[in-house]
């Protein structure tokens, strides 16, 4: 890995050969300065604010409807570098080919990189030394030393003097500045160390036994690290600690899951670690938010589900025989006049049906005497008329419950159809059978 120190000074950047085969190919933090047709234009702010683009191409991988709608001017976005042309000086960068991880990772590293370049900027203004004499004398040894000049600084709280040492060249003026700077800025965060399991047992004992087993985890807390079990969703759980020392956050849950699987197995049950004890990110936070949150609203969601049951149960108990109150529902009218057209078209499609059984069997029939089709199309209007009686209600089965409906008398208009409602429309509809 290739460290360039941010913003030494305020000249240009020369594009190199060995700059530009070190940012090649890498995850960089650029601030979007100008949206075009094209792309954006970007400022890769860890190599002294070079000019990059951003292709239009590269900025999602959907279809684009609005290129504001991604990426917005005046702010800091992770990007990959896809090519450098060292003649020309351009660099084409993408931000679709980033995954969440790189960027979780990127930002963490440029975030240390500026605590760290405040440090050595800090020290340069107070001893009033050129800040790229303190990079090659303290800062870059310590990268080497440690991974990363940020965790030498932390680890410099407690004990400066084993910190820098060899290789690194510092005066006591120097260290005692650097000290009191990161002591002051710098101080140790806490750290979230986090083991997803799966606790299950089918012996007599069951959830009692689970519930024994997590609590003689949870049991190893100490004042300096925390264990709390919380459950996802059964039978995930998650164990959480907060602490200011990585190594005994992972110590303190190795030891709570030796407890629970010791527990466990003495009752028949089982423990399955899905993730070891490791520390947590801002991308595992949100993920493990949403999955609690996700399981809280799937019970919601059930719970939900079994009201709207009890409710349609409860619907479908309250719909048996009652009679109607004497006064009629609430806008009888319309309830009237509904019935009243229901009934006139099941009486002319009555009619119609009569009527073309009449003509087939009078063109079957043509030989037989004109007795005998008076006599069928006798037969059928009255069958006709007992249907048009059973649909209307007149002679229903339940004739004899109290409730009734009052129906207006029929009207005809002359030169027209006849249009009749109440209970005089099965009369009229026979006559007018009978008279075809």
């Amino acid at each position: 890995m290739c460290v360039i120190p941010l913003l030494l000074t305020n000249s240009s950047f020369p594009l190199t050969s060995s700059s530009s085969s070190c940012i090649s190919s890498s995850i960089v933090i650029v601030n979007v300065k100008m949206i075009t047709e094209m792309g954006a234009y970007v400022q890769l702010l860890e190599y002294n604010n070079i000019e990059g683009m951003i292709l239009l191409s590269e900025l999602s991988r959907r279809r684009i409807r609005s290129i504001h709608k991604l990426i917005r001017v005046g702010k800091a976005e992770v990007v990959m570098v896809i090519r450098v042309d060292k003649e020309k000086g351009y660099i084409d960068l993408s931000k679709r080919r980033v995954s969440p991880e790189d960027i979780a990772k990127t930002e963490e590293r440029f975030n240390k990189a500026k605590a760290v370049h405040s440090t050595l900027r800090h020290m340069s203004y107070r001893l009033q030394t050129p800040m790229a004499q303190l990079y090659k004398r303290i800062a870059w040894p310590l990268y080497k030393k440690h991974g990363h000049c940020y965790d030498a600084f932390q680890l410099a709280v407690a004990d400066p003097e084993a910190v820098f040492k060899e290789p690194v060249v510092i005066s006591l003026e120097e260290m005692k500045e650097a000290t009191d700077f990161i002591r002051q800025k710098m101080t140790p965060q806490p750290l979230k160390v986090r083991a997803d399991i799966q606790v299950t047992c089918f012996s007599y004992e069951g959830v009692e036994a689970i519930r024994a087993a997590l609590i003689a985890g949870q049991a190893l807390s100490t004042e300096l690290t925390p264990i709390k079990v919380q459950l996802i969703a059964p039978p995930l759980y998650v164990m959480l600690t907060t602490t200011l020392d990585k190594a005994a956050g992972v110590a303190a849950l190795n030891a709570a899951l030796d407890a629970i699987k010791t527990v466990l197995e003495a009752k028949g049950g089982r423990l399955q670690i899905k993730s070891a004890p490791s520390v947590t990110t801002d991308h595992d936070e949100s993920e493990l938010a949403r999955m609690l949150h996700g399981g809280a609203a799937d019970g919601e969601e059930d719970e939900e589900d079994e009201d709207e049951d009890k409710g349609e149960e409860d619907n479908e108990e309250g719909m048996g025989d009652g009679e109607f109150p004497s006064g009629g529902l609430a806008g009888g009218a319309d309830f009237e006049a509904t019935a009243a057209s229901e009934a006139a078209a099941a009486a002319s499609a009555a009619a119609a049906r009569v009527g073309a059984a009449s003509r087939r069997t009078t063109g079957e029939l043509d030989a037989k005497s004109s007795s005998s089709s008076s006599a069928s199309a006798s037969a059928s209007s009255a069958a006709a008329s007992k249907t048009i009686e059973m649909i209307s209600g007149d002679k229903s089965p339940s004739s004899s419950s109290s409730s009734s409906f009052s129906t207006p008398a029929a009207s005809s208009e002359p030169g027209g159809d006849i249009t009749f409602t109440g209970k005089k429309k099965v009369k009229k509809v026979v006559a007018a059978i009978e008279e075809e």
